[in-house]
């Protein structure tokens, strides 16, 4: 099943709260981190439905976020697809060309079926977008902790 998993180190956050002092409270950074990467694993989350191929909509309607979880100073979320063709559809697969197909109705005339990379392309985009969004949130929470910066 295709996955992609997002790791957040807070201990550059954390360094901020010991700068910082009675400032910034180590429970509002967990929970400053885990909305970010929860906007994070939401917008990944929509890039891939947007590339998800429709036949009957099963597919593009079966994108998850699991639960965050916690690994020492790293937070962790992964966008999932647990339907059972996900990988053959992200990745690609072989084929025996002149298999009958009853689902289609068709022989298969290629041996290899491209695969179409929704969420391989979706990632390397959120990569972009990424330095950005962390940079935007934390300079909006520092504004609420300090007053005006």
């Amino acid at each position: 099943m295709p996955s992609f998993t997002v790791n957040v180190n807070a201990a550059a956050l954390e360094e901020l709260e010991r700068r910082l002092g009675e400032a910034v409270l180590a429970d509002r950074i967990k929970a400053l981190s885990e909305e970010i990467l929860l906007e994070i694993g939401e917008r990944l989350k929509g890039l891939t439905k947007e590339k998800t191929p429709v036949d009957t909509g099963d597919l593009r309607g079966n994108w998850y976020l699991s639960g965050i979880t916690w690994h020492g100073d790293t937070v962790e979320l992964a966008l999932y697809n647990n339907t059972e063709y996900a990988p053959f559809v992200e990745y690609g697969h072989a084929q025996e060309v002149g298999r009958y197909v009853p689902a289609i109705g068709k022989r298969l005339v290629v041996p290899l079926s491209p695969g179409f990379f929704m969420m391989t392309q979706s990632e390397a985009e959120m990569e972009n977008i990424i330095p950005a969004l962390v940079k935007t949130r934390v300079e909006e929470y520092l504004r609420e902790a300090l007053g005006s910066v």
